[in-house]
């Protein structure tokens, strides 16, 4: 049931109360009833409307009385358009009494809340601006102002509820609507159900899709999806899963090496279900470009109406990468680590993909470890990663030349890099060694090799450069090759054998490719065995 109409139905049984004529309250009614006429009703001040609240609450368990099972749904926050401001309306010493079980917050991108705010005297909608904007450009930065305050708006949201159910001693959840509903069946319908993390790879995947390796994105992004509809839809009465980009708002286009953020987005990230199996119904009012509404700046060809100098383009341009950016990702941050706290286990699915590890997964698991060494868990939430040893082959190889760049005058291009991976994976005994790394099982003169076969010159300038190795007692004026070379291989070794060891040092499952299952699989059975 829609708490909202309760209150409506309260509102108008109070007009009556206080007197006000029958034509009135039919226009009133009216209004309120309309589409985002709820706004009439909040412009009424704040204790009138805790008064109705719960005049309407009273309604609802008298309504209510002797039924098992409610889903009662009302929002935590409500904002006044005509002050500008969030306020509670909720009496907690009510709810208290009505036997609430599970306290679950539901959210969605900011883009499609912002669409369905737009819709006619909504909260959002031109028509409820205090202020005209005859140009387009101040429209434009006035609509992305309001992305801020839909961020605002869901963080409050998210943080009332959680009140509610730390004085009800209920289990808060934090659930995307681009769930499919079994998620939330299943936690509503099992007590003992196991909520399952999905941590995956986003940025670098990201990264491939706008190179020319779009085919090994897609692939991963099909693992990830197979993986999460094995955990949903395997064994609903036992696991399920709540996944990151499920919410996908850091999508804002920004070409390398550029000034100008564009108004425009990337696409999302994809929906891993069929919509019809979603909580999500896509906004009637969702438009292609939600930062460039009304097409200010991008022609309908996607080409960029105004020179990268106009002064305009540059005020939205500052707005969006200086502050939106930024802010959403604060968001991002917050809610993953939120997930992790209402999860009772952590999938880790390729931390290391292409070579790049993810600092987003890593503070994940660590939050989750912080929470048992703070006496928050009695144990530690079970843990899995997956890693493929190739990936951590590469991540190796990545941080060599990384290492040699930092310790001498030598800079490697794109292309040195493309060399160097090839002619490793090319060599069986090289790529085995990158694989298992071992501090046994290399030497400085073959590590030196290995840039000689890939074509690679590295200048030693009869001593290291100031660099991190540069910097540390004794070794200022190395001038023998061979110790430089050693001495990279130990700093690879020391930084990059304890990858696994990392994750075990937080009581993680580390667990490699099997060869009778996929990737999504051998995490799922891994999981199982875990959480039994």
């Amino acid at each position: 049931m829609k708490f909202e109409d309760f209150l409506i139905q309260a509102h108008e049984d109070r007009l009556t109360e206080l007197s006000f004529t029958p034509e009135y309250i039919k226009e009133q009614i009216k209004q309120i009833r309309s589409p985002g006429g709820i706004q009439i009703l909040l412009s009424w001040p704040k204790d009138y409307i805790r008064e109705t609240w719960k005049k309407a609450f009273d309604q609802v368990r008298h309504d209510t009385d002797g039924i098992n099972h409610v889903f009662f749904s009302m929002h935590s926050i409500y904002y006044q358009t005509q002050n500008r401001e969030f306020f509670t309306a909720y009496a907690s010493d009510a709810l208290s009494e009505f036997a609430v079980d599970k306290v679950i917050t539901l959210v969605d991108d900011i883009y499609d809340c912002h669409a369905r705010l737009r819709v006619d005297n909504g909260v959002m909608s031109d028509s409820s601006r205090e202020r005209v904007f005859p140009d387009p450009h101040e429209r434009a930065r006035a609509r992305i102002n309001d992305l801020f305050t839909i961020l605002d708006w869901r963080s409050k949201e998210m943080i009332a509820a959680e009140q509610i159910a730390s004085i009800l001693h209920k289990k808060h959840y934090v659930i995307s609507v681009k769930h499919p509903l079994l998620v939330i069946t299943s936690i509503l319908e099992h007590d003992s159900i196991a909520v399952v993390y999905v941590s995956h790879p986003i940025t670098q995947v990201r990264r491939l899709m706008k190179s020319k390796r779009s085919d090994e994105a897609n692939a991963i992004k099909s693992q990830i999806a197979e993986l999460i509809k094995e955990l949903i839809n395997g064994k609903e009465d036992i696991v399920t899963a709540v996944f990151p980009t499920s919410v996908d708002e850091l999508i804002i286009q920004k070409e390398e090496g550029s000034a100008i953020c564009a108004p425009v987005l990337d696409e999302r990230w994809p929906l891993m279900f069929e919509c019809d199996k979603l909580m999500y119904v896509k906004p009637e009012l969702l438009p292609q470009n939600p930062l460039d509404i009304e097409g200010t700046y991008y022609g309908a060809d996607g080409s960029l109406k105004l020179d990268a100098l106009d002064k305009d383009l540059y005020a939205v341009s500052t707005l969006i990468n200086d502050v939106l950016r930024p802010t959403i990702a604060n968001h991002i941050d917050s809610r993953d680590h939120y997930l992790v706290d209402q999860c009772d286990a952590i999938c880790v699915f390729r931390p290391y993909f292409d070579g790049n590890y993810s600092t987003g997964v890593s503070e994940e698991i660590e939050h989750r470890t912080t929470r048992f060494r703070c006496g928050i868990d009695n144990i530690p939430k079970p843990c899995i990663v997956y890693c493929p040893p190739d990936d951590l082959a590469k991540v190796r190889l990545l941080y060599l030349l990384e290492l040699v760049e930092e310790e001498t005058s030598t800079k490697f291009s794109t292309a040195d890099v493309t060399k160097m991976i090839e002619t490793a994976r090319n060599d069986s005994q090289t790529w085995f060694r990158l694989r298992n790394l071992q501090p046994e099982d290399w030497e400085g003169e073959q590590v030196k090799k290995l840039f000689q076969n890939a074509g690679l010159k590295v200048q030693l300038a009869g001593k290291i450069e100031k660099g991190a190795l540069g910097k540390t007692p004794g070794l200022q004026h190395m001038t023998q090759d061979y110790e430089f070379w050693n001495e990279i291989l130990s700093r690879v070794v020391d930084d990059c054998f304890d990858s696994i060891l990392k994750f075990s040092s937080y009581a993680a499952s580390f667990i490699s490719p099997s060869t009778n299952l996929t990737p999504s699989m051998t995490l799922v059975m891994s999981l199982w065995a875990l959480i039994r």
